[in-house]
């Protein structure tokens, strides 16, 4: 048994006696400043330069334990990528019971989080964790069915960026487990605050992107918007403003207000907006993208399929939306460097059959995408997915995104992710917010705390704010960011800022349909790092295709496959309406 010569707290003799240790193995360390910071319960910590060394409070039971643990994870992920700094060992003692690792950047969250965070940097921060937990779930082999957590993540194991607040790093894997995805809680250090909710929230929405998550049940077809938008409404708008007033009413100022009103009889104070009939909507056109991880696409197979060019159930979201509202344009871009000539062909006959509303888009057409360097390069890392949406196929789809919905000039445009794609754009709920405010962004799950890039619909008196997220959204992937966090910035200042919006003014909650986007045509399918082989389309499915491509072409489409110009004529003549917020800003 190696000796124990870690410091129990107060003891200085011990101190000198692990200095002297670590010292004899790594002299290169002599005449470096030593700190001995705080002690754990279990284990206890030297800091030299810039490593740190860490061993147990006593050498058997948990304290050994949770020592050989924190040794073991943190090999086993050497080397694997992760959205977060994380420590590297950089010693392991061969005659004493302590090990080193470099010192990871950032400051501890700390306990003080809820007054030194803004809401929503506290929900940035939320979303930054969990694909954290995510990551790491892939990161490490699988026990019994149960991925690995941290399961000690809390605010002094959550180190942050001092400036964006953003998750820097996480320390102190001794406690990782094993768990299923219903045994997963956040720490319940953050019980009682809204952040344990961020955190709960966020980890529900990606529970698909769990190794081992079983898979969604395939309900594809041109029904499955019908079906899943059916009676819930009035049920959806009961509850949030129910959660709403509680908030309201539990806050110390809000609390005071409420009163008031009560005495004078007034629980509710009605919009008269909302009793105006609303206009018609105009011209409308909804945007879908798909982006392949090849660039340029490689060949067809030699026996005449091709790859799969994107998951089947999106083209039968796009067809079975384009079939509810024909009186929309639906329009999903792709890029046809990354496709060969037969899998755009496939597309097409796909898409477009029989449905003279849906199109499929070039994005090459749009010499503001064309032209940037951002988008003319490949993803090459095989863990595309479990890399924190900060890979670059992510940081291409959330910025491209914003690109397509500034195309062609409608009196509505509007973006939806492919698992989002029964967003129902005529419902009472959407126009609303476009009449009253002019614009209306997509929120996860049943409740308006936190807003996405999943989709969004405005009016052209918004296009600026569309034009400026894109600029910065830009930006930031080209510095290694996706724009999520450029459009929860230009809402808070903005929006809610500048002209007083509340969450709720603009915020539309809607859940996807469960699927876990992947490219099923490419080795890298499920974006783990794992080699899979790539789902093909055969010759029977594309000759039924091709068929139905030339039926249309018959019909006085383009014989050929052609790229369309981004602003196209493809609408109804523009309606200009006069929007109520609009005459309020002016």
């Amino acid at each position: 048994m190696p000796k124990d010569v870690f410091p129990k707290p107060g003891s200085t003799e011990k101190k000198m006696d692990l200095l002297k240790a670590i010292l004899r193995e790594r002299p290169d360390l002599d005449g470096k400043p030593a700190t001995f910071p705080g002690q754990g319960q279990k284990g206890s910590v030297a800091i030299i330069g810039d490593e740190v060394f860490k061993g147990p409070q006593q050498p058997r039971g948990e304290c050994l334990e949770d020592y050989e643990t924190e040794c073991d994870v943190l090999r086993q992920l050497e080397g694997k990528a992760l959205p977060a700094e994380i420590p590297h060992i950089t010693t392991v003692s061969r005659d004493y019971l302590f090990f080193g690792m470099n010192k990871v950047q950032g400051v501890q969250m700390g306990s003080d989080f809820e007054s030194a965070l803004t809401k929503h940097q506290q929900r940035v921060l939320a979303k930054d964790v969990i694909d954290f937990v995510v990551a790491l779930a892939h990161a490490l082999p699988m026990k019994d069915g149960k991925f690995a957590v941290h399961d000690d993540l809390y605010y002094n194991h959550i180190l942050i960026d001092p400036e964006t607040k953003r998750l820097k790093g996480v320390i102190d894997f001794g406690l990782v487990k094993y768990k299923s995805a219903d045994e997963w809680k956040p720490m319940y250090d953050f019980e009682g605050a809204a952040f344990y909710d961020m955190l709960q929230e966020e980890f529900n929405r990606r529970k698909a992107d769990l190794p081992g998550a079983a898979p969604a049940p395939d309900n594809s077809g041109p029904d499955v918007a019908d079906a899943e938008d059916s009676g819930t409404d009035d049920e959806d708008d009961n509850s949030i403003w129910a959660e709403f007033k509680q908030q309201f009413k539990e806050s110390w100022l809000g609390g005071l207000i409420w009163k008031a009103f009560k005495k004078k009889g007034v629980e509710e104070e009605i919009d008269p907006l909302d009793t105006v009939p609303l206009p018609p909507p105009g011209s409308q056109a909804v945007n879908f993208l798909w982006i392949n991880l090849d660039l340029p696409a490689p060949p067809d197979p030699e026996d005449g399929s091709v790859r799969q060019p994107l998951p089947q159930r999106y083209i039968a979201n796009v067809r079975g939306a384009a079939a509810a509202r024909p009186d929309a344009q639906f329009l999903l871009w792709m890029d046809s460097k990354r496709l060969t000539p037969r899998q755009w062909e496939f597309l097409q006959g796909s898409l477009e059959d029989e449905l003279p509303n849906a199109h499929l888009k070039d994005l090459r057409s749009i010499p503001a995408y064309d032209h940037e360097s951002l988008y003319n390069e490949g993803e090459t890392n095989p863990k595309w997915r479990d890399s924190g949406q900060r890979s670059l196929i992510w940081r291409q789809v959330d910025a491209a995104k914003i690109l397509i919905s500034l195309q062609g000039k409608y009196d509505q445009t509007f973006f939806a992710d492919l698992d989002h794609a029964h967003l129902d754009i005529d419902s009472e709920k959407v126009q609303r917010m476009l009449f009253k405010n002019g614009l209306m962004i997509g929120s996860s799950g049943s409740s308006c705390l936190s807003i996405e890039n999943q989709l969004w619909g405005f009016v052209p008196a918004r296009r600026k704010f569309f034009e400026e997220y894109y600029k910065t959204g830009l930006k930031s992937a080209h510095k290694g960011s996706n724009a999520w966090n450029d459009l929860v910035c230009k809402v808070d200042k903005e929006l809610i800022g500048r002209e007083n919006l509340k969450m709720t003014d603009i915020c539309l909650p809607i859940d996807g349909d469960n699927t876990s986007a992947e490219q099923p045509g490419h080795t890298w399918r499920g974006g783990s790092g794992k080699a899979d082989k790539p789902a093909l389309v055969d010759k029977g499915e594309l000759t039924r295709a091709f068929n139905a491509r030339c039926r249309r072409a018959a019909e006085g489409a383009a014989p050929k496959v052609q790229l369309a110009p981004a602003n196209d004529d493809l609408k109804k003549p523009a309606v200009q309406l006069k929007l109520p917020f609009q005459a309020l800003n002016q």
